[in-house]
């Protein structure tokens, strides 16, 4: 006696895996991540011991601050130049492009990371209209 049910059986998994990838297909687009943007940002840098974070005037987020080697002990040596404590925030512009949430290590405690690729100023003061909004 042949089995009946395996032509109703492989038409069931057919139906299930065009449906399947008929909604894959028709979902909305993902909205793309503002990751990967690279522009003039101003807020505030801190350096310290296994720190270094950069806060938008202004803004809530704190991004964690990564960059080459060279910008990263040009940006420390700025910081040390002005005085400064280490963890003290100080006023920054710099270049950078955010590169997304960090998944490993400090950067992941962060809200997000940025890749510094430029420093065009650093001052131990701000503009008046430039604002920390929390503790970076």
């Amino acid at each position: 006696m042949k089995n009946q049910g395996l032509p109703i059986v492989g038409f069931v998994l057919f139906v299930m895996l065009w449906a399947g990838c008929r909604q894959q297909l028709e979902s909305p687009p993902v909205q793309p991540d503002k990751a990967q943007n690279t522009g003039k940002h101003q807020g505030y840098y801190v350096h310290g011991n296994e720190v270094s974070t950069f806060q938008p005037c202004n803004a809530d987020i704190v991004y964690w601050l990564s960059g080459s080697d060279d910008m990263m002990q040009m940006l420390q040596a700025q910081y040390a130049a002005l005085g400064v404590k280490e963890y003290t925030p100080v006023y920054a512009v710099i270049i950078g492009q955010d590169k997304g949430k960090g998944q490993l290590g400090y950067a992941a405690e962060y809200d997000r990371v940025m890749e510094a690729q430029r420093l065009e100023t650093m001052d131990k003061k701000a503009p008046p209209e430039c604002k920390m909004k929390r503790k970076a």
